[in-house]
C-alpha cells in the first residue's frame, strides 16, 4: 500500500438494514474517520463485529454521484458483506447477499452498495421524502458520531429512490 492509498478502521457503529439499491452517496462530515496502516487497524472489545475498512480516496482517483459504483476507488475499497438480518427475523443469514464498499476523503464519506433482491419481490410503496420507510425494503446506514451507541444521524433510501434522514437521540448522550 502506498502513500495515495490507505485504509481505514471504522468502528461498527453503522448499522445496516433491508438493502435493495443500488447507491453512492456523498455526505459532508466532519473527519471522523482516521487513517491507518492496515497492521494497526484494531477495534475496541465494546464494539459489535469486526472493524469496518474504509479506503481513503486521494491523488487522481475520483469518485461520479451516478449511483454506479465502477469507478478504481470502487475497487479498491474493501468489500462489506458479512450482514446479518433484521427483519423480519433478526439475527438470521440474509435472505440475499449485500456488499457494502466505503471511501473517504478529507471532506466526504461514500457508501456503495450492491444489493440483491428478486425485483418482484421488492417493496417500495413510499413515494414523499421524509416518510417512514418502515415497510418498504430499504438500505440505511447509522452514523454514531459521538461514539456513544445512543446517538446520531440516519440516512435511508428505498428501491424507488426516496431518502429519509434524521437525528437520533438516546437521552443522555455524552
Amino acid at each position: 500500500m502506498n502513500a495515495q492509498e490507505s485504509e481505514a478502521s471504522i468502528t461498527r457503529p453503522v448499522r445496516h438494514t433491508g438493502f435493495l439499491t443500488l447507491l453512492a452517496v456523498g455526505l459532508s462530515l466532519p473527519a471522523t474517520i482516521e487513517a491507518q496502516e492496515r497492521s494497526s487497524v484494531s477495534a475496541r472489545p465494546s464494539d459489535e463485529g469486526a472493524p469496518l475498512r474504509a479506503f481513503e480516496l486521494s491523488g487522481n482517483l475520483e469518485i461520479n454521484l451516478d449511483g454506479r459504483i465502477d469507478e478504481a476507488a470502487w475497487q479498491r475499497a474493501t468489500p462489506i458483506s458479512d450482514f446479518t438480518q433484521q427483519e423480519p427475523v433478526q439475527g438470521n443469514e440474509p435472505s440475499e447477499p449485500t456488499e457494502i464498499r466505503v471511501v473517504f476523503d478529507e471532506d466526504h464519506l461514500y457508501i456503495g452498495a450492491i444489493v440483491y433482491d428478486d425485483p418482484q419481490q421488492i417493496l417500495a410503496f413510499q413515494r414523499e421524502r421524509d416518510a417512514s420507510l418502515g415497510t418498504d425494503d430499504r438500505f440505511m446506514w447509522i452514523l454514531d458520531t459521538f461514539l456513544d451507541g445512543r446517538t446520531g444521524y440516519f440516512f435511508e433510501i428505498n428501491a424507488a429512490g426516496l431518502m429519509g434522514d434524521g437525528v437520533i437521540t438516546g437521552g443522555g448522550g455524552r
